[in-house]
């Protein structure tokens, strides 16, 4: 029961009801055991005896052994059972909650190898996600919190075992390119036709001139009034564009790794956002 009612600490919901449910139902089956169990068995006839066999007949014995000896030392195994208790508590320090499921597999299994053939050549196979709230809506794509999630994922990229991340910053530096691009080009007349460029002239970036951001964020907008498939940005940016979501593909596959990431990225949230945003890794 005690050791059930633990997991009532943990944060999963389905966990602390497995710890409650399972705790009730151990409290009612000791009471059951002994209390209505014995009533039950003084109402039924005695079973007829039974000629004991020559096997149960050593049992009993070894059994009785046991008892007599438990009685004679009763305190040299308690004195030993005590000092026992010391090395067993100085291992509860060592414990070290980790899962690694890849490890399970042998390093020549074909999963673990197509595991690292994938994270090599493609990309990480397991990701995470970060949350970026901005509280307000059109807040996420502000000049100010796009910049900020660009270095949260230039950190990333430099943490051992993150391969890539992508976010609304990466869809905002295409989308921009692609108007820049355009607009050197000359655009296109009534007709559909595109003049070609009398001077080439280098394409910017809404990085060096941040008023280049309102024409993205203006498409951002139209496109996001599209339903279903038609949103491109769904992925990375909620309907009103208050939340961003930083999507992290990672080689990590232990669990304590993938913990170790997620702090730092809450450690760097909190040093470089604003406190008004919430920078949750999930």
């Amino acid at each position: 029961i005690v050791g059930f009612v633990t997991l009532l600490v943990n944060r999963i919901g389905t966990i602390r009801a497995l710890g409650l449910y399972a705790a009730v139902g151990f409290a009612c089956l000791t009471v059951v055991v002994l209390t209505l169990m014995p009533a039950v068995l003084t109402l039924l006839p005695l079973p007829p005896r039974r000629v004991a066999t020559k096997g149960s007949d050593h049992l009993a014995a070894m059994l009785a052994q046991v008892g007599h000896f438990d009685r004679q030392y009763r305190v040299p195994i308690m004195v030993a059972a005590a000092l026992l208790i010391i090395p067993c508590v100085w291992g509860i320090t060592r414990i070290r909650a980790d899962s690694n499921f890849v490890q399970y597999f042998k390093k020549n299994s074909p999963v673990r190898r197509a595991n690292e053939i994938i994270g090599e050549k493609i990309g990480g196979t397991q990701n995470f996600d970060i949350i970026i709230n901005s509280g307000k809506k059109d807040g996420a794509t502000t000049f100010d919190l796009l910049k900020r999630i660009k270095g949260l994922q230039t950190h990333l990229a430099a943490l051992p075992g993150i391969d890539q991340s992508i976010s609304i910053v990466d869809f905002c530096e295409l989308v921009d390119r692609s108007i820049e691009t355009n607009a050197r080009a000359g655009g296109s007349d009534e007709a559909g036709n595109t003049p070609t460029p009398q001077v080439a002239t280098p394409i910017t970036t809404f990085w060096e001139h941040p008023e280049q951001l309102r024409g993205v964020r203006q498409l951002i907008y139209l496109n996001q009034r599209q339903r279903g498939s038609g949103n491109t940005f769904a992925a990375v940016l909620n309907s009103d564009s208050s939340v961003a979501r930083v999507v992290v593909r990672t080689r990590l596959t232990s669990s304590s790794d993938i913990v170790h990431a997620a702090e730092e990225v809450r450690r760097y949230g909190k040093d470089h956002f604003p406190p008004e945003v919430t920078v949750r890794p999930t």
